[in-house]
């Protein structure tokens, strides 16, 4: 008889790894986690290290505020003077999100779409 579930059978949501200069993200990246990996980030920043690997091949982006918080760790790490660079990030990652750059036809009208601004806020950073 047990008293609740199994800890060991649940999976966490995402996982993150910190190494010296680096960062390993795992699981899902969501509007109710994001924080998390830009803490793991700040962290970092906060350690001295002017240059930041993040590995997201084995992250799934859920929304666009997962996606948002890609693009924000990225201008934190600019802004403090560093640089972070991205391992496993393809465009096949962002799919279903919301169109990135240029016009997007929808299926059903065949009208195009065009994004908001020219910065639109999913907008992904550069690949290394």
């Amino acid at each position: 008889m047990t008293d609740g579930p199994d800890t060991a059978a649940v999976e966490p949501s995402l996982e993150l790894v910190l190494r010296p200069g680096a960062l390993s993200c795992a699981g899902s990246l969501n509007r109710w986690n994001r924080h998390r990996l830009l803490d793991a980030v700040r962290l970092l920043m906060e350690s001295g290290t002017s240059s930041i690997v993040v590995d997201i091949s084995g992250l799934h982006i859920e929304d666009v505020d997962g996606a948002n918080a890609l693009a924000r760790a990225q201008r934190a790490v600019r802004d403090a003077g560093g640089n972070l660079s991205w391992r496993g990030l393809g465009s096949d990652r962002l799919k279903g999100i919301l169109p990135l750059q240029g016009a997007t036809r929808c299926r059903r009208t065949g009208r195009v779409a065009r994004p908001l601004s020219r910065r639109h806020p999913a907008t992904m950073p550069p690949s290394a």
